[in-house]
């Protein structure tokens, strides 16, 4: 038989006249096939391509994670959707509307207004949000001095900045720090003073000349051992220190579900507690029957049973609907029933068709059809100043987490001409010691940032923990009072686990502890109000 087009069919269902009411077609595809009108369809792509065909996510950024050791289920949502946490395309988030429209129905028209707008703000927060995720994976991964080929191209840089400024200034430096030591302990008399301070000074230089000439053994090192902390740090809540990576990507799919799921059946059933149930099998019956009628959902298969579909049909043989989605994870709720498949696919839209007369689905559908749009609207508000919390906090993390990195790399590309701070005198030292401090601050700032990351993910857990209690809209609202209140009381969460305090609980005189300028954190930490201001 001839396989329906693959399209996502944002008209796929829309198409279905009443006559089709309560019959359901024998729906089966060929991957070979063409659609009806001749043309090759979606799923004649290479498998590879297959992201990118009908209605899945335009906004797939690869999550570097997906490149780690993960568990069995964060692998299939890298492949999917790009991303460890997305188990459908952000995109299969949108919900229903079937609002009868018209040139003679006015409410009609301004009611699906209301629902395209309110559709729009919530899909524009999972995309914002699925893309902070994303950035706040890459902040995270991204560090300059653990790839091999990055490090090389610094080492070459400077050695090539050594050779060209700082080996023929060295021996006037030296000359200098020798001059000002005589001068000091012959002229002034303060031998034992001249004598500290000279080697104090020879000291740092041969330190700054270590880093030169070896980025690798060095900040690399540190980096390192700094970056290997933070994703422990991250994943101790989840109990699987040992593979940092995969608990880090399990957290984020879980909490991605646990902000995400209930705002979608909140809005798109009139029943959110029906919507979090087991699936309904009449239901789930009448949406397998036509879910491979969407490239969003094809896009899902493994590349093995790609390849095993491709070859019986090229052996002439027809594969169901039935058999497609036997070959699938099953949907766990009513509402990943939805999920699955793109807004507008023929799964949607028959399961509309043949189910909204009947008792008791025509309660749970009732806001898709015209009343919803007065109660979507409002609704879709609150939501979105919820997940707001969680995309500031999450965005901000990112961006310290950035900024911490671009400090990091500028400061090493400058330990050429930090070299020859020690030789210009105590003042010289003291500007020496705060690059060095700096520097070691943005190294094992992650720490920092990666601890604050944690709680925040567990609290996430443990709220959600308590759905069956209090349910799932109120566990969400609670979640994004959470994320408001640790966004705007950041600041001083941060100078807590930094130490930036003194005992006494005041700022120390400059604006920061002594423990704040060793590590570097009060310079970074200004850097990144800047940028984020």
């Amino acid at each position: 038989m001839q396989r329906p087009a693959a399209g996502g069919g944002q008209g796929a269902g829309g198409s279905d006249s009443a006559a089709n009411h309560g019959r359901r077609d024998d729906v089966r595809v060929g991957l070979a096939g063409a659609d009806s009108n001749g043309d090759a369809s979606p799923a004649d792509a290479d498998p590879a391509s297959r992201r990118s065909t009908g209605s899945v996510n335009p906004l797939t950024i690869e999550n570097p994670f997906c490149e780690e050791r993960l568990d069995a289920a964060e692998r299939r949502n890298c492949r999917v959707t790009g991303t460890p946490e997305g188990r459908y395309p952000t995109s299969n988030y949108g919900f229903d509307v079937h609002i009868d429209t018209g040139v003679d129905n006015i409410v009609g028209n301004f009611q699906a207004l209301l629902a395209q707008i309110a559709n729009a703000i919530w899909q524009a927060c999972l995309f914002v949000l699925n893309l902070v995720l994303t950035l706040l994976g890459w902040a995270f991964g991204l560090t300059p001095f653990s790839d091999n080929e990055t490090l090389a191209s610094i080492d070459r840089g400077l050695e090539g900045f050594y050779a060209a400024f700082t080996e023929p200034g060295l021996v006037v430096a030296m000359v200098a720090i020798g001059a000002w030591g005589l001068w000091r302990g012959v002229v002034r008399r303060e031998v034992s003073a001249s004598i500290a301070a000279t080697a104090l000074s020879l000291v740092l230089m041969l330190g700054a000349l270590w880093i030169l000439h070896e980025p690798r053994a060095t900040v690399g090192t540190v980096s390192e051992l700094a970056n290997d902390a933070a994703l422990s740090v991250l994943a101790a809540p989840q109990g699987g220190v040992s593979d940092a990576q995969a608990s880090y990507a399990e957290a984020t799919a879980e909490v991605w579900s646990q902000v995400t799921i209930p705002g979608f059946a909140a809005l798109n059933f009139s029943d959110a507690d029906w919507a979090l149930s087991e699936p309904d099998p009449e239901l789930l019956e009448t949406a397998n029957e036509y879910v491979c009628v969407d490239a969003a959902y094809l896009a899902q298969l493994p590349p093995k049973r790609w390849a095993e579909l491709q070859a019986a049909d090229d052996a002439g043989a027809d594969v169901s609907c039935e058999q497609l989605a036997a070959t699938l994870p099953a949907p766990r709720t009513n509402a990943e029933l939805y999920l699955r498949s793109s807004p507008g696919s023929l799964a949607r839209e028959k399961l509309w068709d043949e189910h909204t007369d009947d008792a008791p689905y025509s309660s749970y559908f009732a806001i898709q059809g015209d009343e919803g749009a007065w109660t979507r609207l409002p609704l879709v508000v609150v939501i979105a100043l919820g997940l707001l919390g969680g995309i500031c906090l999450l965005a901000w993390l990112a961006l310290r987490l950035l900024v911490q990195t671009a400090v990091a790399f500028v400061l090493v590309l400058m330990t050429p001409l930090a070299l020859f701070m020690p030789a210009l005198g105590e003042r010289g030292r003291a500007a020496f010691a705060l690059w060095g401090g700096t520097l070691a601050g943005a190294l094992i700032a992650k720490l920092v940032y990666a601890a604050l990351l944690a709680v925040v993910l567990f609290a996430t857990t443990v709220i959600a923990s308590l759905v069956d209690d209090v349910g799932a809209m109120v566990a969400f609202l609670v979640t994004a009072g959470i994320w408001w209140a640790v966004f705007l009381r950041r600041e001083g969460l941060v100078s807590f686990l930094s130490v930036s305090r003194d005992r006494d609980g005041g700022a120390s005189h400059g604006g920061g502890s002594w423990r704040s300028r060793l590590l570097g954190l009060e310079t970074t930490a200004r850097l990144g109000r800047t940028l984020a201001s």
